[in-house]
């Protein structure tokens, strides 16, 4: 898996060679000239991903959210962090629920950290606050 938050050179190459060629440039319609600027320019940046927080930043506010109610029945493992494939304002962070004889008890469990907000928060409040702010 690609790593988002590393220099992406072929993406940013197959860019450079497009924008600087006029002829290979004119030979994409409007549609496609206007998604290639948006890809680089606002969803990636120079060939990656912006993020505010880093990935340990992101594990530290999720872990926090978890266990906040902690449990001598059952302990949450961290099995991923990455950044969520749906929506790049957020990590997405997986853990399992397992029992304290170490059984999968459920999972996995998903927690979202809000990069603008610096929050970690279920997908149920995550979606309430996607609504609250009017982002349908």
């Amino acid at each position: 898996m690609n790593d988002l938050k590393q220099f992406n050179a072929p993406e940013q190459f197959v860019y450079d060679m497009l924008s600087n060629s006029p002829k290979k440039w004119n030979s994409l319609n409007e549609a496609e000239r206007l998604h290639v600027n948006w890809y680089i320019m606002e969803f990636f940046w120079g060939g990656y991903q912006v993020m505010k927080l880093s990935r340990e930043q992101a594990e530290k506010l999720a872990l926090e959210y978890v266990n906040k109610d902690t449990n001598e029945n059952y302990k949450l493992i961290l099995i991923s962090i990455e950044i969520s494939k749906f929506s790049p304002k957020y990590w997405a962070v997986a853990f399992e629920v397992r029992t304290s004889e170490d059984h999968v008890l459920e999972g996995p469990l998903l927690i979202l950290v809000d990069d603008n907000l610096k929050k970690a928060m279920s997908l149920d409040e995550a979606v309430e606050a996607h609504l609250a702010n009017g982002d349908v």
